[in-house]
């Protein structure tokens, strides 16, 4: 089971009863090399994990792509979109074949009802990613600034 793995930080404290409850609500998707996940300007309310394979993270700047991550085995994207329902701030696509669970948000919320101690957590590891990736980007743009 894919939540049951320790890669996969979003679910690192659950349980194994409340990481099967987790995956009920997933559906499973596989995607070929190079092909786009997400795109820039999208709306899909939907968080991904990756189950086996990379994402890239790209921004276009003026019709230049740049890429800014890429995520591995048990990471997640969509989370933007997945929380506050506005459009992707960036496009996603494979560097490899990829697999990846989906937790789309109207599942997610009638789950949540359900199982408010679970979604609790599930809320605060995101957050907790978020803050890390955040940091890292702050990190980033005060090297930048140095250089200046």
């Amino acid at each position: 089971m894919i939540f049951g793995e320790s890669r996969v930080h979003i679910f690192s404290d659950f349980t194994d009863e409340e990481k099967n409850k987790f995956l009920s609500i997933c559906s499973r998707e596989e995607v070929k090399d190079n092909e786009i996940i997400l795109e820039e300007g999208q709306v899909t309310r939907s968080l991904f994990i990756i189950h086996e394979g990379e994402v890239a993270i790209n921004l276009d700047t003026g019709g230049i792509k740049y890429e800014v991550v890429r995520l591995g085995n048990g990471d997640f994207f969509g989370e933007m979109s997945f929380l506050d329902g506005k459009l992707h701030s960036a496009s996603v696509s494979a560097t490899r074949p990829t697999s990846f669970y989906i937790i789309r948000k109207i599942s997610f919320d009638k789950f949540a009802k359900e199982n408010p101690e679970i979604s609790k957590k599930f809320y605060e590891n995101i957050i907790k990613t978020l803050l890390t990736r955040l940091r890292h980007s702050n990190d980033i743009i005060k090297k930048l600034q140095e250089e200046k």
